[in-house]
């Protein structure tokens, strides 16, 4: 059997995640938010966390989420708010789910079924739950998520952000196509009240069962509201986003600057104002609000510099949009994926029981063999999956609609990623 050759060049992008993107240096964003959230996950395990600053620092890495969140809303609402610009239709969205179905859903069933068959504390269970994790509706009721697959609880809370998201960017664009700006002002602020609010309710009523309800998307509609406002200021043609632009283009000529706001922001995330290190421990409302706020603030200084800026790139964006970054963006969807069950492995094989340390150790082989494993799902999976997109609902579309809803390739979990991408 010939296996498939990689080759460094622009057609092998083809069926990149952000591939069909403009700006690549957002890949390689993910890449890092995919390797914050593997820190801290080994970091958990070696019994890191809490040791001094560097262990309060590997705890907050979990903000990962945050910038996979924001890149989500960012990359998925770009296509609408150009469509609006131009009077053009919207992407179609049959089309657009079914691009983020191929995106998501092959690599997601592949690797929970081998979680479901290979980890031993998954055998046995019940089928409603197996169907549950199957369906991304394992976040809805307590003890669904699965052994070395805990982290898809953030992929869960993108797939109903995807869902929404037609009715949330129809809301938010339907102002620009008059020429105002209201709508977009609006939906964004409305998402951070719902967030807010909903982590105030949650964390001081007790009238709900918070080690449930922390996953839900309402806990996180600020970071995807982060994203949106994003879009809009980038694509937008309204005078008062067109000044905004001006000032992110500014501060993405200083990366730096932007990227130390950023440290700053998780050194502080890392003291007691935003909760106990222990994924376990439950925070106050004040905490949780904090946390999430210093979250958000961090995921938009990472994301400016290389989301803005296009038209005298710095060199430092020019670095991070280089191939080697756009290959590990691109398989940072299964790293995302697979990386607790290599973190496990690469445990067993170092015999390293459970939070007596070896942090660097185990640390080098999460990280290598989840690359490798990605990179098996990358080509065995995910690039096949996608060559389906044009198989689809709603085939014949215009050539503009064909260009916004390519776009709409480059989101996630982490989430993607996700993609994005993920999660704690």
């Amino acid at each position: 059997m010939r296996l498939p050759r990689f080759r460094a060049n622009r057609s092998s992008w083809r069926f990149s995640r952000f591939g069909a993107h403009d700006q690549p240096g957002l890949d390689a964003l993910r890449a890092i938010a995919a390797l914050a959230v593997v820190v801290t996950h080994v970091a958990f395990q070696t019994g890191s966390v809490g040791e001094g600053l560097a262990g309060g620092v590997a705890a907050r890495l979990d903000c990962g989420v945050a910038v996979f969140f924001v890149l989500s809303g960012y990359l998925l609402t770009s296509p609408y708010v150009r469509a609006a610009n131009r009077r053009k239709p919207p992407p179609s969205p049959r089309r657009y789910l079914w691009h983020r179905a191929l995106r998501i859903l092959p690599a997601y069933w592949v690797a929970c079924v081998a979680v479901i068959v290979f980890v031993p504390q998954n055998r046995d269970l019940p089928a409603g739950t197996v169907a549950r994790n199957l369906a991304l509706i394992q976040i809805y009721r307590p003890g669904d998520l699965l052994q070395g697959f805990t982290q898809t609880w953030s992929l869960a809370t993108e797939v109903l952000f995807y869902l929404l998201l037609p009715v949330l960017v129809a809301m938010m664009v339907s102002s620009l196509r008059r020429g105002r700006i209201g709508s977009v002002i609006v939906v964004s602020a409305a998402l951070v009240v719902v967030n807010l609010v909903f982590l105030l309710l949650t964390q001081s009523t007790g009238l709900l069962d918070g080690s449930v309800t922390g996953f839900w998307l309402p806990s996180f509609t600020c970071w995807f509201a982060a994203g949106m406002a994003l879009a809009a200021a980038r694509r937008g043609d309204h005078p008062l986003l067109v000044r905004a632009r001006s000032w992110l283009d500014a501060a993405a000529g200083a990366p730096l600057a932007c990227w130390t706001i950023a440290a700053g922001t998780l050194l502080l995330a890392s003291t007691p104002v935003a909760g106990p290190h222990a994924f376990e421990a439950v925070p106050t409302a004040g905490q949780a609000v904090t946390k999430n706020l210093l979250y958000l603030v961090l995921a938009v200084c990472l994301t400016v510099p290389l989301a803005f800026g296009q038209d005298q790139p710095t060199r430092f964006a020019r670095w991070l949009s280089g191939t080697t970054w756009r290959f590990f963006g691109e398989v940072s969807y299964g790293v995302f994926l697979w990386h607790l069950v290599v973190l496990s492995a690469a445990m067993a094989l170092l015999k390293v029981p459970v939070f007596t340390g070896d942090f660097i150790p185990v640390l080098l082989l999460t990280v290598g063999g989840s690359v490798l494993v990605a990179t098996a799902s990358l080509f065995a999976v995910e690039r096949p999956a996608l060559r389906l997109r044009e198989r689809g609902p709603g085939r014949r579309v215009s050539a503009h609609a064909a260009e916004s809803l390519a776009a709409t390739d480059g989101g996630n979990a982490a989430t993607a990623a996700s993609a994005d991408a993920t999660a704690s």
